[in-house]
C-alpha cells in the first residue's frame, strides 16, 4: 500500500509538472505572437490572418475586438476544421483545447500592452524583436511538446492532418504555414492594397522556428529526461492510435 501511495504521488507530481510546462509553453507563444506584431516586420504565420483582421477592424474603428480576440477566432475555426475531419473519433477531452487557447489569447493581449513601452520605430531594434520572438516561439513550442499535454487547435489541426493523410508532420506544418501566409496575403492586399503583416519576420518565423526548437530541445535534454511521460489520465490524444489514414471506420474516405 505504501508502494502504491508513492507511485500515486509521483504521477500527481507529473502530471502537476507536466501541466505547468504546458501553461509556461502556452504564454510564451502568445508573447511572440504579440511581440512579432510589435516588431511591424512581419508576424508567425499562424497569426497572420488573425493580425490582418485585426487591423482591418482597426481601421474601421472598431477598436474593442483585440489581436487576442482575433487569434482565438482563428483557434476556434481550427478546433472546428478537427471536428469535421475526425467526427465522431474526436475525443471529447480535447474540447480543453478551448481554455488552453483563451489563455493564450488573453496573453496575446497582455503582452501587447506591456511591449508599448518599447520603441519599434527602428528598423535594427524592429529585427531585433523579431529575432527573439521567434526564439520565444521556440520555446514555448517546445515546452508544450515536452509536456505532452494538450496542444493549441492550429498545432492539433496539423496532427489531425498528418495522421489522416500519412504524410510527415513537417511537410503538413510547412504546408499549413504556407496557406495560412498565403490567405493572410491575400486578405492584405484585398483590403490595404498592400502587404501588412507579411514581411521578412513571417518568413523567419517559418525557416528558423523549427531549427531552434531543435536547440532547445539540445539545451533542455537532461531536464526532459526527469519529466514523467505517458498519457495523461482521462485526456486521450486527439488523433485516436487506431485511426486509419484516409478512411473511416465504415470504410468511407474520411476526407
Amino acid at each position: 500500500m505504501g508502494d502504491t501511495g508513492t507511485d500515486g504521488a509521483r504521477r500527481g507530481k507529473g502530471v502537476f509538472a507536466r501541466v505547468a510546462l504546458m501553461v509556461a509553453g502556452v504564454l510564451l507563444v502568445g508573447m511572440s505572437v504579440a511581440l512579432s506584431k510589435h516588431a511591424l516586420t512581419g508576424t508567425t504565420p499562424i497569426s497572420v490572418i488573425p493580425a490582418v483582421v485585426y487591423d482591418l477592424l482597426q481601421d474601421r474603428g472598431v477598436t474593442a475586438v483585440t489581436l487576442g480576440m482575433c487569434s482565438f477566432a482563428m483557434n476556434v475555426v481550427c478546433l472546428v476544421v478537427e471536428l469535421v475531419l475526425l467526427r465522431r473519433r474526436f475525443p471529447v477531452a480535447q474540447l480543453l483545447q478551448v481554455p488552453v487557447v483563451l489563455l493564450m489569447s488573453a496573453s496575446v493581449d497582455l503582452w501587447m500592452l506591456l511591449f508599448e513601452a518599447i520603441p519599434n520605430d527602428v528598423y535594427p531594434v524592429q529585427l531585433l524583436c523579431t529575432a527573439v520572438s521567434v526564439a520565444v516561439l521556440a520555446l514555448g513550442v517546445y515546452l508544450q511538446t515536452a509536456a505532452d499535454v494538450l496542444m493549441t487547435p492550429g498545432d492539433a489541426l496539423v496532427s489531425v492532418i498528418t495522421r489522416l493523410t500519412g504524410r510527415t508532420y513537417h511537410r503538413v506544418k510547412v504546408a499549413f504555414d504556407v496557406v495560412l501566409v498565403a490567405a493572410g496575403a491575400v486578405l492584405s492586399l484585398l483590403f490595404f492594397a498592400e502587404l501588412r503583416d507579411v514581411r521578412e519576420g513571417t518568413v523567419l518565423a517559418a525557416v528558423g522556428t523549427g531549427v531552434v526548437v531543435a536547440l532547445w530541445a539540445r539545451v533542455f535534454a537532461p531536464v526532459e529526461r526527469r519529466i514523467p511521460n505517458g498519457a495523461i489520465p482521462g485526456i486521450p490524444t486527439v488523433v485516436p492510435k487506431d485511426i486509419d489514414r484516409s478512411l473511416d471506420g465504415d470504410g468511407n474516405r474520411a476526407m
